[in-house]
Parts: structure tokens; C-alpha cells; sequence
């Protein structure tokens, strides 16, 4: 993950167990085109019997109130190239003046994050090669000519730049196009939490928020069920907690998604956690609202992936020794992977370590095992990235025990 600019991390203690009331929902809401068209399609009393129903998800007080407190200072800009004019580098990063309609007067904002990439690979379509000579070897007059003649020549082409103001600064955390939607992280806390209550109105579960990690741009939210499942496993009782992973960025190229969560945590409290990649649902950020309005209702398939997950671990004795090619396999699955949203080269040295050290080996059940693996994991989009792997080499195993026995 970026390093953020406002962050704040809550973790299971760190949460009360009240909630709030249905009405203070809409205290998420800003004076925008697009959160007027989310409150008119999704009105809070369509999800409870009133506004003063008490939300479903305890936690979401405290959740709430972190919130607000990384929320502040952004805004945005839409303009055309022909108004937008480059300034300058500083600390490697773009500097623009981009003129404000409203206020008739240039803006002077910094580029951070990944915007030179948004900018001039995305949208210039420059290699990232290319983009980065540039800059390590400071061609900035090269630069300058080449943004100039770029922008002249798409010079009626429409960009959102997302700002926001730290330090007295106008920093450009991002580039969109007009075809993008800005769902932005408010939003998908107000859809989740009504798509939640609504789910948990019909249904015999109790979640809680187990931990968040929230950010000016990005967040992740963790839910838990309180009361697991027991389940039997050569005789010996385990617990299934199930749950779900909310994750919402407001900066080009990541969906809002919820994600089908779930630990099984055997008599010592070794846990093998596991989240299964785009399980419930996926919106784009260029999705129309009847679309969203659609992948919403796909909440209800979480009574679905319970039943599937707890016959599923049935299939696999969870307490019998990992054989050495179940060993290989996991470790092979963790050092080869190539997704750019995985894991770095310092983690994967981490894998190769526990490998070679034998740290993992056939003396361990499957939940000691992805237990001890899971501890060299700190960084939270790393540690989501373990679990779907994690949800992926169980997926792989269980077909081949319903194949072969």
C-alpha cells in the first residue's frame, strides 16, 4: 500500500460495541451530485423499519467517529488540458497550476502518490519505463517539452484531479477520467453498513467490526461474526468465525468491494484466516447506479458461502500433518506469485527463509502451519493478499480430494 498522507488503525480493542442509529448514516453524506443520486437510490428507511433503528454492526460508532477524523481537506477540480499548465518539479513530483472555474483563479497543486503515473503513463500513455528515467536521471526539460506538446494536443480532454490540503499544500492524490464515478470512501462505508443491516435484519447472525484501517484515500474494514460455529474435526472441536473484508479506494485503478472472510481456529488458538477474492461484490468505479444497486443485493450470498465453507472444510482434515508436497506447494504458490498487488521482494525473501530453515515442515497441521506463516506478514494489503491465497490453495486441495479421495 501507498503511504498515506492521513491514516488511522483501529484494531478489536480499540472498538466499543455500540452502534448508531440508522439516521446517522446520512451524517456521511457531502453536498455532492453524486451522494444526493446514493441517498435517493438507497434511502435508509428502505433498509430498517425506521431511522431510529439501531444499526446492525456494533462498532460502527467508533468507526464512524475515526472517519471523520482522515476525511477532511479534499476536494476536486475539473478541467480541461488547455486550462491546466506544468510549473515545475519538486521532490520528484509534478507541479501544475490548474485553473478553478468557480473561482476564476489557478490552483498550484503537488502531485504524490502515484499521479506522475496517472499522468503521464495512464493518461499520456509514456512507458513506466520511460517515466522512470525521466525522473532518475532528472530529464526535466525533456519533460516539460513533452507534457507541453501533450496537453496541446489533447487540449479539449476533461480530467478530475482529487486534491487534498495538507500543511497548507494542494497535493494531487489522483486522475480520473469523466466516466469515473466518484463512489468515494463515505459512500461505500454508507452502502456497506445499510447493505449489512439489511442482510442481518433477515438473518441469525451478530457482526462486529474487528479492526479498520483507514486512510485519506484508501480504506479496509474487517468484519466478524462474535459467535462462531463449532465444527468437528477428527473429534476435536473448532471454531469457524465467518465474515467479511470492505475495501474502497478513491484514487484510479481499485474497485469497492466486500469479500467473503472466514477463521477456523483450532483448540490452541492457531488461526488459518482466508478471504475469498471478489466473492459478494465488485463495483467499478465507472459502474451506473442500477448496477450498483445490483451487486448490493449479492449480500445475501454470504448465507451461501457460509454452508459451502463449513462443508468444504469437512473434505479436509485440517489436524492431519502437511505432507512434504502440500509444503512445497504453499511455498510456491507464496515465492512465484507474480500479481503486482502481492507481495514484495522483502516479503518473499521472508517465504524463502521459513523454506529453507524448514520453520514450516510435516510435523504441522494445516492451521499451525498457515499460522506461522501468516506472523512474517505485517503490512495489511500484503496480509489480505496471504488470506486469498490462503483461499485459493484450500479451493485447489479440496477439488483435488473430491477428485481423487
Amino acid at each position: 500500500m501507498l503511504k498515506p498522507l492521513f491514516k488511522i488503525h483501529l484494531k478489536n480493542n480499540d472498538f466499543s460495541k455500540d452502534s448508531v442509529p440508522l439516521k446517522e448514516l446520512k451524517m456521511l453524506l457531502l453536498v455532492r451530485e453524486i451522494d444526493d443520486l446514493i441517498f435517493n437510490n438507497f434511502p435508509i428507511e428502505k433498509f430498517g423499519k425506521d431511522e431510529n433503528e439501531i444499526l446492525r454492526v456494533k462498532g460502527s460508532k467508533t468507526l464512524m467517529e475515526a472517519f471523520e477524523t482522515v476525511n477532511g481537506g479534499k476536494f476536486d477540480v475539473e478541467q480541461v488540458f488547455q486550462k491546466v499548465k506544468f510549473i515545475g518539479i519538486e521532490n520528484t513530483e509534478i507541479k501544475l497550476h490548474i485553473w478553478q472555474n468557480d473561482l476564476e483563479k489557478y490552483l498550484e497543486a503537488r502531485g504524490v502518490y502515484n499521479f506522475k503515473y496517472d499522468l503521464l503513463s495512464d493518461t499520456f500513455h509514456l512507458g513506466r519505463k520511460l517515466v522512470n528515467e525521466i525522473f532518475s536521471k532528472k530529464y526535466y526539460d525533456y519533460l516539460q517539452f513533452t507534457l507541453e506538446y501533450l496537453m496541446k494536443k489533447k487540449k479539449r480532454k476533461t480530467m478530475q484531479y482529487r486534491i487534498i490540503m495538507k500543511d497548507n499544500e494542494n497535493l494531487i492524490r489522483g486522475l480520473t477520467t469523466k466516466s469515473y464515478n466518484n463512489y468515494d470512501n463515505h459512500l461505500a462505508i454508507y452502502l456497506a453498513l445499510l447493505a449489512l443491516h439489511n442482510f442481518l435484519d433477515e438473518n441469525p447472525f451478530t457482526f462486529r467490526i474487528e479492526e479498520a484501517y483507514l486512510t485519506d484515500s484508501f480504506i479496509r474494514i474487517f468484519i466478524k461474526q462474535e459467535d462462531p460455529y463449532i465444527i468437528y474435526l477428527d473429534n476435536i472441536p473448532h471454531k469457524i468465525y465467518i465474515g467479511g473484508l470492505i475495501s474502497n479506494s478513491e484514487i484510479r485503478g481499485k474497485a469497492f468491494t466486500f469479500e467473503f472472510r472466514y477463521h477456523l481456529v483450532d483448540p490452541e488458538g492457531n488461526e488459518l484466516k482466508a478471504t475469498i477474492k471478489d466473492s459478494i461484490f465488485n463495483i467499478q468505479h465507472n459502474l451506473k447506479i442500477d448496477k450498483v444497486k445490483e451487486a448490493l443485493k449479492n449480500v445475501h450470498k454470504i448465507e451461501e458461502l457460509v454452508s459451502k465453507i463449513k462443508s468444504q472444510i469437512l473434505l479436509i482434515n485440517s489436524t492431519q500433518k502437511l505432507t512434504e508436497t502440500r509444503v512445497h506447494y504453499i511455498f510456491n504458490k507464496l515465492i512465484t506469485s507474480r500479481d503486482k498487488n502481492g507481495f514484495t521482494k522483502e516479503t518473499k525473501q521472508q517465504f524463502k527463509r521459513l523454506s529453507k530453515n524448514k520453520i514450516i515442515d510435516n510435523s504441522m497441521s494445516l492451521i499451525n502451519a498457515f499460522n506461522k506463516i501468516s506472523d512474517v506478514v505485517t503490512d495489511i494489503d500484503e496480509r489480505i493478499f496471504l488470506e486469498k491465497v490462503f483461499a485459493s490453495v484450500l479451493e485447489d486441495w479440496i477439488k483435488r480430494e473430491k477428485n481423487y479421495g
